[in-house]
């Protein structure tokens, strides 16, 4: 368990979990609440930062041969290619996938690493290079598919 309150329990399923389904039990204050859990190798989930469905999502940019990192609040301005910018997301679920493809506002991207965050356990990072063809497209919806699972749409605003 990494989060518990009243409303909300966040917790990591083991790798080593089998497929299927299980049963998850929960017991705080003497109350024991059961759930059922669908197991899969591979389901990708983008997180969000509200309700109106924007990526919890950073850009980095390599400006002056440093890497500077942007949070995701409002729309994404397209610099000049020696910038070189990449939208980061954060999600769960991409496990065992080897490969993952992207879409922003219908358009297929390329994704130029898919996997563990490599801080959190569980958290999952996908780094998607912009392309200058973005600029001016307004608020687009963001798929990425692994595991031939796509993910919950997320969105991002291009100015």
């Amino acid at each position: 368990i990494s989060y518990a309150s009243p409303r909300q329990v966040n917790y990591r399923v083991p790798p080593e979990a089998a497929t299927g389904l299980a049963t998850v039990r929960h017991t705080a204050g003497g109350v024991t609440v059961m759930s059922a859990l669908n197991i899969v190798a591979v389901y990708p989930g983008i997180f969000k930062q509200n309700i109106e469905n924007l990526a919890a999502a950073q850009v980095a940019r390599i400006r002056d041969g440093q890497t500077i990192y942007e949070p995701v609040s409002g729309p994404i301005v397209i610099g000049p290619a020696a910038e070189q910018a990449t939208l980061i997301l954060y999600g769960s679920g991409l496990n065992t996938a080897t490969t993952a493809t992207a879409t922003i506002g219908g358009t297929v991207v390329p994704v130029a690493y898919a996997g563990a965050q490599g801080t959190f356990p569980g958290l999952d990072q996908i780094n998607i290079p912009l392309p200058a063809g973005l600029a001016g497209r307004g608020k687009v919806d963001i798929v990425v598919t692994a595991g031939q699972k796509p993910s919950n749409p997320v969105q991002v605003s291009f100015q």
